[in-house]
């Protein structure tokens, strides 16, 4: 390619991990699973530049507290050694930039019947209702961080939706087109998957494979499965932590104008709004710029001709800018 066109994508464009397990979950495979691997945890989604992440524990909550615990006391430290003029380590300064780098939001993966996986990411604000919610899913404190293939949970997929609504919630179907996806179990329902589907409180799909996305958009496009609001379809790491693994491996870029990062709640708001509107605001796969470049070839997605060096450009372009998706 001699010329490269810079394409412009208006707005501010965050990169984010809607499914990272912490070492709350009892298949983590981090580093550890002590102050340490929580650390660990935000250090690889900072080397992986990711803006956000969201701490999605096996029906468990107790990955993200641990986390804020952690920077509250890194905080206190820290101005306890100012009151007293004492240094301040590099090591103390550079954990507490972690939180300022990358922001934590609470969720859950919640196993729900029949052994369907929910991803609920929860306003900060309602922190203090999230433990009270799970226990009333079926998820005592006993059962939690682990994955039950739905045989605990009291609800199934619209009654979750219905009780997530309740606190504000936010629900993201899990790897849909996976071992325990809705895409993939709805294939033995029949006409039963179509509830589910259209459930108005399911605001995204996780999907792995953009050919399923493509086979979940056609089926929504359907009269049986119209939906009055346009569901969204983001991708996630399912990180566990494991050798080779890392955080942001998938992710989704959503516009967030004018976001004051340090104010969790504030980016839990503008999250709801961005997949509200996924046609404007969220990307996935890819960046923004690539969907750009998309758009534009489904406007002209045709060659006239092959008679000169300009046509011949013009398919080079065409076939590198769909490879890349």
């Amino acid at each position: 390619m001699k010329k490269q066109t810079e394409i412009e994508v208006p707005g501010n464009w965050f990169q984010v991990d809607f499914h990272v397990h912490s070492p709350a979950s009892y298949d983590f495979q981090g580093i550890g699973k002590d102050d340490s691997g929580y650390l660990w945890l935000l250090e690889e989604s900072r080397q992986s530049k990711i803006d956000i992440v969201v701490i999605t524990d096996h029906n468990e909550i107790a990955g993200f507290f641990k986390l804020t615990e952690i920077e509250k006391d890194l905080r206190r430290t820290i101005k306890t050694l100012e009151r007293t003029g004492d240094p301040i380590s590099t090591n103390i300064l550079d954990q507490t930039s972690l939180f300022d780098q990358v922001v934590i939001l609470p969720g859950v993966e919640l196993d729900v019947y029949p052994n369907v996986h929910l991803l609920i990411l929860f306003d900060p604000d309602q922190a203090k209702q999230i433990s009270s919610f799970l226990d009333n899913a079926g998820y005592t404190e006993d059962v939690r961080g682990k994955e039950t293939s739905s045989k605990n949970c009291k609800w199934n997929i619209d009654q979750a939706l219905e009780e997530s609504e309740l606190i504000g919630a936010i629900v993201i179907a899990a790897h849909v087109d996976s071992d325990k996806g809705l895409y993939q179990a709805s294939k033995e329902w029949g006409q039963n998957r179509i509830s589910a589907f259209c459930n108005e409180r399911l605001s995204a799909m996780e999907f792995v494979n953009p050919v399923a996305r493509d086979q979940i958009e056609s089926i929504l496009r359907t009269p049986d499965y119209a939906r009055k609001n346009r569901l969204a379809f983001v991708q996630s790491s399912d990180f566990h932590g494991k050798p080779g693994q890392k955080v942001g491996t998938r992710r989704t870029y959503i516009r967030m104008d004018n976001l004051d990062k340090k104010d969790r709640c504030r980016v839990f708001q503008e999250l709801r709004k961005a997949i509200k509107n996924p046609d404007e605001f969220v990307s996935a796969p890819g960046r923004p710029e690539l969907q750009a470049i998309l758009e534009k070839l489904e406007d002209k997605p045709s060659i006239e001709s092959l008679r000169n060096d300009d046509d011949y450009s013009l398919l080079a372009q065409l076939i590198c800018a769909y490879a890349n998706t």
